[in-house]
């Protein structure tokens, strides 16, 4: 009795030791790479979560330079001159060498997750599969002789630079604060498509021209102008309106009546006014975003920490388990011995008794 009731106590105590060096021959479990949960969970977390330790970061460092490695060989081999001079065994060498790498860390996690229909649903898993997904189309059908459809497969692999948002924390701010600003960028097309449309209109009814004859064709022209006028419609004058409210200015068309220059001017304060306010709030959401993960990593080693003795306290609680189970047979054993001997102290005195009255029949 005096065991259990000590037993909290004596865990207490243990769990404490834990904070110091241990006992020669005893060892707790590593946090080179994740121990809890079964087997298949510690795959999936070795590949999915590089913050559980050091191999699994280590592993992430090398996913991340084989994505640069693989950016760098994408954009060089659109330059003819290097494209021929490297051949190509080196460019189908090198995308076969990124492809195996990438299909591996994909697939063991998809065979290793507890919900595949849930990590296939994931955004960074879908990237995942694109930027995996057009080697595999052209080795099955074979899309050489297409070459629209050839390019828009090289152009798929542009997908693999995003896979750095994984293990890129920049990128990953930057993910979050656009989906925190959602209701905000909608807010931004409203206006931007009401402003687009409310300027394109005008500029058209101002810059359309009028119809004079040139070689024996109708055209609509600008005064002083022999040549049609670009504002041919309100959807063509849309490039300009976007460009003009944006403040990009590209010249490539500009107004050039009285009043068109006026409406370019009214444009340009509009456009603005409609995107100051909303990218104030996005660059607000950025800030507190930022200073979130700022404490996160000001935290995170404590958390290791704490995970790290965590998983020590709870193999010191399972060995005072153990023990406290080891002291209950013991118990129980000597329980036992206890009884056996008093009945055997008994089955003496019984004897002793039974002598003495049979020495008294005899005298």
């Amino acid at each position: 009795m005096i065991l259990r009731k000590n037993h909290n106590e004596l865990i207490f105590f243990v769990v404490q030791k834990a904070y110091q060096p241990l006992e020669e021959g005893v060892e707790p479990p590593m946090t080179c790479c994740p121990q809890s949960g079964t087997f298949r969970q510690r795959i999936f977390n070795f590949f999915d979560n590089p913050a559980s330790g050091h191999l699994p970061r280590a592993f992430a460092m090398w996913i991340m330079t084989l994505i640069l490695y693989s950016t760098v060989i994408f954009v060089l081999e659109t330059v003819r001159d290097i494209k021929t001079s490297m051949g190509a065994t080196f460019w189908n060498f090198s995308e076969i060498f990124c492809v195996v790498w990438f299909s591996f860390e994909y697939f063991t996690r998809l065979l290793t997750t507890e919900n595949r229909w849930k990590f296939l649903r994931q955004p960074m898993n879908i990237i995942d599969l694109l930027a995996i997904a057009p080697f595999y189309l052209d080795a099955v059908f074979n899309f050489g002789g297409s070459s629209t459809f050839l390019r828009v497969l090289r152009l798929m692999r542009m997908f693999r630079i995003f896979k750095m948002g994984k293990y890129s924390a920049g990128m990953q701010m930057l993910a979050n604060t656009m989906a925190k600003s959602f209701d905000t960028l909608m807010l931004l097309s409203v206006y931007l498509g009401i402003a687009l449309v409310v300027f394109s209109a005008m500029i058209y009814f101002a810059e359309c021209g009028d119809p004079i004859e040139v070689h024996g064709e109708i055209i609509y022209a600008r005064p002083g102008q022999d040549y049609p006028s670009p504002y041919s419609s309100i959807p063509a004058s849309f490039w300009w309106c976007l460009v003009t409210m944006t403040t990009v200015g590209y010249g490539d068309v500009f107004p050039t009546t009285p009043a068109g220059k006026v409406i370019g001017c009214v444009t340009m304060l509009c456009g603005i006014m409609v995107l100051a306010l909303p990218i104030n709030v996005i660059g607000g959401n950025f800030i507190g975003e930022y200073t979130l993960n700022q404490k996160k990593e000001e935290i995170a080693p404590v958390e290791v920490i704490f995970h790290t003795e965590r998983e020590r306290a709870d193999f010191f609680e399972a060995r005072c388990v153990e023990l406290s189970a080891a002291i209950d047979v013991m118990k129980d054993g000597l329980e036992a011995a206890t009884e056996a001997l008093a009945k055997i102290e008994n089955q003496r005195k019984d004897q002793e008794l039974a002598d003495t009255r049979r020495n008294k029949s005899h005298e």
